[in-house]
């Protein structure tokens, strides 16, 4: 399993993600999310495959797999599949619990990674937070309950101090 994955070349791992994660993941095929008609069940396994494949992928061989699951085309839905899938791969590398799945060289890899592309991600939960809050009903809640999730992942290990964060600082300021 091993060698037939390391013969895959860095463009074909490209477009298996693309055929996989492309639009039909995300959405009905016309840039239109479906996770409001979603399952819950549904919603949820779709983040923990993407956060399966970005555990072993991301940041050497996806490096835009951040900026792949904060773009903006597939609208808020699928910006909660991904924030979902976010808080998924920090916790995979910062609980306890999860510590044995990863060796602690990956587990190194992925953190420095999620570090360097936080103020994007923050910004991407700020953005969310506030239009769910603002839009009432169900699909509101689960998408600020998503944000809060992935922030509270990231909000325990993330260098709020460090110089990329500063522009996240700065429109965090009234």
């Amino acid at each position: 399993r091993t060698r037939r994955r390391a013969r895959r070349s860095m463009d074909s791992r490209a477009s298996l993600r693309g055929a996989s994660f492309g639009k039909g993941f995300f959405g009905d095929g016309a840039g239109r999310a479906t996770a409001d008609g979603e399952a819950p069940f549904l919603r949820n396994k779709k983040a923990a495959v993407l956060a399966a494949v970005a555990l072993r992928e991301f940041p050497q061989h996806w490096p835009g797999f951040v900026g792949d699951v904060l773009a903006e085309g597939g609208g808020d839905a699928a910006l909660e599949l991904g924030l979902g899938a976010l808080a998924e791969v920090a916790e995979d590398c910062i609980d306890a619990d999860y510590n044995g799945r990863l060796p602690a060289k990956r587990r190194a890899d992925v953190l420095k990674a999620l570090n360097a592309s936080a103020p994007s991600v923050v910004a991407a939960v700020f953005g969310l937070a506030d239009r769910a809050a603002r839009g009432p009903g169900p699909a509101g809640e689960r998408r600020l309950v998503a944000a809060l999730r992935c922030l509270r992942h990231f909000a325990t290990w993330v260098s709020w101090d460090g110089p990329h964060m500063a522009a996240a600082r700065a429109a965090g300021d009234p």
